[in-house]
Formats: C-alpha cells, sequence, structure tokens
C-alpha cells in the first residue's frame, strides 16, 4: 500500500458513510451540548463556533493518531479513570455555576466590562477543549467506531484521506452547536425573566447528571 493511498479523493459512497456514522457522536446530547447552550443563552452563536473550535483542537490530531495505530495506550485504565475524573469534576463545577445563575436570576442581557476576565470554566473555548480531552467516552467512541473509518480513509489516499474524512464530520459540530447556540439565544430573547432562570435551571441539572453519571460509569470499570 502506498503511503500516500491510491487517490487524492475519498470516494463519494464513503464520504456519505462517514457522515452518517459519525453524526451518532457529533449529534447525540450530551455534555458538550448542554453547556453550549448555557454559553448560548449569553453569546449566541459565538459560544457554538469557540466550543466547536476547542473541540477541534483535541480530536483533530486524535483522529489522526488513531488513524496511525498509535493511541492505543488512551484505552488502559489508568488514563481513563484520570481524564474521566477531571472531566466528570469539569462538568460538575459548570453545572453547579449556572444553578447559581439561575438562583441569582442573571440579566438576559449580559454585558461584560472590557476589562473583566472570564472564568476559565466559563470560557466557550475551554468548554469546548475541556469536554473532549477529559471525557473518555468520546476517545472510546474513536477508538471503537471512528478509528475504522480513520483507517479506511488513510488507505484510500494517506494522510489527505483522514484530513477529508475529517473534514466531512467536523462540519456537523460546528453546525450542530452553532445551530443550538443561535436557538437558545433567540428563543431567550423573547423569553421572561421566570423562563429564563428555568431553563438555566434545567441546564445546570442535566450537567449535573452527566457529571455524576460519567463519575459513575468510571468506577464501575
Amino acid at each position: 500500500m502506498c503511503i500516500y493511498g491510491d487517490s487524492a479523493l475519498l470516494p463519494v459512497d464513503f464520504i456519505i458513510k462517514v457522515i452518517v456514522i459519525t453524526s451518532s457522536g457529533a449529534l447525540s446530547p450530551g455534555p458538550l451540548t448542554v453547556s453550549v447552550m448555557k454559553k448560548g443563552v449569553e453569546e449566541g452563536s459565538k459560544a457554538g463556533l469557540l466550543a466547536s473550535l476547542g473541540h477541534m483542537v483535541v480530536e483533530f490530531p486524535l483522529v489522526y493518531l488513531i488513524g496511525l495505530g498509535l493511541v492505543t495506550f488512551l484505552l488502559n485504565d489508568f488514563t481513563i479513570y484520570i481524564t474521566g475524573l477531571i472531566g466528570a469534576l469539569f462538568i460538575l463545577a459548570f453545572g453547579i455555576l449556572t444553578l447559581r445563575d439561575a438562583w441569582r436570576g442573571v440579566n438576559l442581557q449580559v454585558e461584560q466590562n472590557d476589562n473583566e476576565k472570564e472564568s476559565i470554566i466559563q470560557s466557550s473555548f475551554l468548554i469546548g477543549l475541556n469536554l473532549t480531552a477529559f471525557n473518555p467516552f468520546f476517545i472510546v467512541w474513536w477508538i471503537g467506531i471512528g478509528a475504522a473509518l480513520a483507517v479506511e480513509a488513510f488507505r484510500y489516499a494517506g494522510y489527505l484521506g483522514i484530513l477529508e474524512m475529517y473534514i466531512a464530520h467536523v462540519w456537523m459540530d460546528f453546525a450542530w452547536l452553532i445551530a443550538i447556540a443561535f436557538l437558545v439565544k433567540t428563543g431567550t430573547s423573547i423569553m421572561e425573566r421566570k423562563g429564563y432562570r428555568i431553563l438555566l435551571l434545567v441546564i445546570g441539572l442535566l450537567l449535573l447528571y452527566f457529571g455524576v453519571t460519567m463519575i459513575i460509569n468510571i468506577l464501575s470499570l
């Protein structure tokens, strides 16, 4: 097999297969989607864009390493345990902050001072990065389901094939998260304060649920 593959482009049927299979991961509800909903209330579609970029910073090199068969060490119990606990704690912390905002009744029109620095936990970019890097189940999904696609893409067109395969996948992340953030922002702009607080309450509880569930799953491995 030529290291650069036999063609410069992936077959159309393979691209379609990538879109169908990876949509199960990209469009499934999870802590990242719920977190983007919270940030979308404040930032609109910008939150989805920044979170998608943070997600891609971790996912893109991971997909290349998987395609080259270099990340099996990520499946050892210790790595899964540590990354899972860190990710769960991050989700719980963000959930608690969201519930705090629901309790206080934050103004719908969020205005930040130019000199005000956003906390690490509440940065949209770092939310996308952290909830990707410290989610062992995301890594397991790529190694268990996405790996075959990455390897097949490499056989078709080498490194370029992996890039094409990833593009066929990642656009859904951007479209999904940007759309979610935009719709939440649009909805809250016409929502009464009480309804807004209820939305934050639901999001906060969902984040706590995801955090606790992740801890339980990690400890049961």
